[in-house]
């Protein structure tokens, strides 16, 4: 009987770590980029893996999520989560890349690159992953400015979808936040804001202080 009781209990916690909080990724709407629309902010737009024009439909931003940092490894698809708390974590990719390996988590007081994109626009790129937050498709609004104000942008798309990186963790991808008068930049702390709402009208705001460098040169 005891060690029927001990199988039992050994099955249970299996299950729970299996679980995991995987099941972010998916959701309705539309993926890899934005569509139409306009609304406040700088041209330019993005997506999960692919860019577009404009930006979408307004929302609320609001309370804080923090999150575990933890690994990346490859390969799309489902996979087993070993993630068992809610996580959130702002980071950049490789532009244009869109898999776990691009993926590069920011910490606070960490160096973002402002870069020139394919439309000549310079550019901050923007990367999340996450898991057991939110429920796309999203409405994300990110914002970024020096504490000087010399430099700024913001962006807001509606309707994004997260990718699963078979880790257990949902990515999104080249988020392309553009930056006014980057020649301003360099050298400057910056605070860098990405709200998010979800399908369930869930809302979070993630913030980071990064120190700006690139940018054209005056």
């Amino acid at each position: 009987m005891q060690r029927l009781l001990l199988l039992g209990l050994g099955a249970a916690v299996c299950a729970l770590l299996a679980s995991g909080c995987g099941g972010d990724a998916g959701g309705g709407g539309e993926t890899n980029g934005s569509d139409g629309g306009s609304d406040s902010g700088s041209g330019g737009g993005s997506g999960s893996g692919g860019s577009g024009g404009g930006s979408d439909s307004g929302g609320d931003s609001g309370g804080d999520s923090g999150g575990d940092s933890g690994g990346d490894s490859g390969g799309g698809g489902g996979g087993v989560s070993t993630w068992t708390t809610p996580t959130f974590e702002l980071g950049t990719n490789l532009e244009g890349k869109a898999t776990p390996k691009d993926f590069v988590a920011w910490n606070e007081g960490q160096t973002a690159e402002v870069v020139k994109g394919p439309q000549g626009l310079w550019m901050v790129v923007v990367a999340f992953r996450t898991c057991g937050m939110y429920e796309p498709p999203l409405l994300l609004d990110a914002s970024v400015a020096t504490l000087d104000g010399s430099a700024k942008g913001t962006l807001k798309i509606g309707k994004q979808k997260l990718i699963p990186g078979g880790d257990g963790l949902s990515y999104y991808y080249n988020f392309w936040l553009v930056v006014q008068d980057p020649e301003n930049a360099a050298g400057k702390q910056a605070d860098l804001t990405l709200g998010v709402k979800d399908a369930a009208g869930k809302t979070g705001s993630h913030t980071l202080r990064l120190a700006l460098q690139g940018g054209p040169q005056k």
